[in-house]
């Protein structure tokens, strides 16, 4: 719980025997060519009760960041939809918290 599913049984042990903090799930739907803004809104609808990670990487592009990674136009992308007010009008009207690790 909390892992990803095809994470080996010896590691999803290993987190559970030294009680290392994780969150319920990891939805890793917010990514490549579903980085859109409808996309995470209907995440955030359909988050069931629970911690949750959204896994993401958002950024600026600059120019050190585009030599650096090939995953770069979606770090913009990701940044404008993370902190668009329709994204946090979702936040509020399906009741979800955002959280820290040092939480969990």
């Amino acid at each position: 719980a909390g892992v990803p599913p095809q994470m080996p049984a010896a590691a999803q042990a290993l987190l559970a025997q030294y009680r290392v903090p994780h969150p319920e799930r990891l939805i890793v739907s917010f990514y490549g060519a579903g980085v859109t803004l409808k996309n995470l809104i209907s995440i955030v609808a359909e988050l069931p009760p629970g911690s949750s990670e959204l896994m993401c990487h958002p950024g600026v592009v600059d120019a050190q960041l585009q030599k650096s990674s090939s995953y770069c136009a979606e770090r913009g992308l990701e940044l404008e939809y993370l902190s668009h007010a329709n994204a946090r009008s979702a936040l509020e009207v399906y009741g979800v918290e955002l959280i820290t690790f040092a939480q969990l």
